[in-house]
């Protein structure tokens, strides 16, 4: 019988190592994920109209930025979970927060709330003969759940 050689058992697969080092084990293009989404986030500061979108904007990219600093400094699991709190924060949690703090929505939610009354007093979400744009509602149905709150108990209960 002859002797059988073993080969030296590789971790993480073939080419694992050359694909870290190329990418700096992910963390480069983690930070240039979030700062494209800062990016694209500041693009809404200054080119929409809309107070809303641009809220929005402001908040996002301070929050992409924030997860894009994160990745950049921090090492390990830590720095994802930096990154993920910062950029939902941003992203969600504090505009979330602001608007409706304020009274303020986006311009969709009145479509919604209008359909929801329509739906409570006619049996439809929709208007027989729209006269305007405005009169249109361009959602499904279904959508109209969403503004019975407000159709049954005004702007006090959305």
């Amino acid at each position: 019988m002859g002797t059988a050689t073993t080969a030296p058992v590789q971790r993480g697969g073939p080419g694992t190592g050359l694909r870290r080092r190329a990418l700096g084990g992910g963390r480069r293009l983690r930070v240039a994920g979030w700062t494209g989404a800062a990016v694209w986030a500041a693009g809404l500061v200054a080119f929409s109209t809309l107070p809303p979108h641009r809220l929005w904007g402001a908040w996002a990219a301070a929050g992409y930025l924030g997860a894009s600093l994160a990745a950049a400094l921090l090492r390990g699991p830590r720095a994802r979970t930096v990154a993920l709190v910062s950029a939902l924060s941003g992203a969600v949690a504090v505009p979330f927060g602001h608007l409706l703090l304020t009274g303020r929505a986006q311009s969709e939610v009145g479509v919604i709330e209008r359909s929801a009354a329509l739906l409570l007093h006619h049996g439809t979400p929709y208007l027989a003969h729209p006269q305007a744009v405005t009169d249109y509602n361009p959602y499904l149905p279904g959508m109209a759940l969403f503004g019975l709150p407000a159709a049954l108990l005004g702007d006090g209960g959305a």
